[in-house]
């Protein structure tokens, strides 16, 4: 059985792409990697990890024994002041996936 990790599930694709692969999976795992409380907290098709893109260790422990990544989270803001909220999340949470999935193979 494969497993799938979602990060960003709780935003508006992410909550769209779980329903859609909950509704497809018949012999797959859905993992999601949420910073507080998610739709799915007690949802028994739905595996909950509690943790925050930008911290490496809640990435790799995630990331462990998944067979695919989609990852979507991010920060929406349309205000140029907003550069550094922005960058933590888009460049050195994508570094942390991308690192653990090289790591998980």
């Amino acid at each position: 059985m494969k497993t799938i990790l979602i990060t960003g599930a709780t935003g508006f694709l992410g909550k769209h792409l779980v329903e859609q692969l909950k509704a497809d999976a018949d012999s797959t795992r859905l993992r999601v990697l949420c910073r507080a409380l998610s739709p799915w907290e007690r949802d028994s098709s739905v595996e909950v990890v509690h943790g925050d893109i930008v911290k490496r260790e809640d990435v790799e422990h995630a990331a462990e024994g998944v067979s695919e990544i989609y990852h979507l989270a991010g920060v929406v803001s349309r205000d140029s002041r907003d550069q550094e909220r922005l960058y933590v999340p888009h460049i050195e949470g994508t570094r942390n996936v991308c690192d653990a999935a090289l790591k998980h193979k």
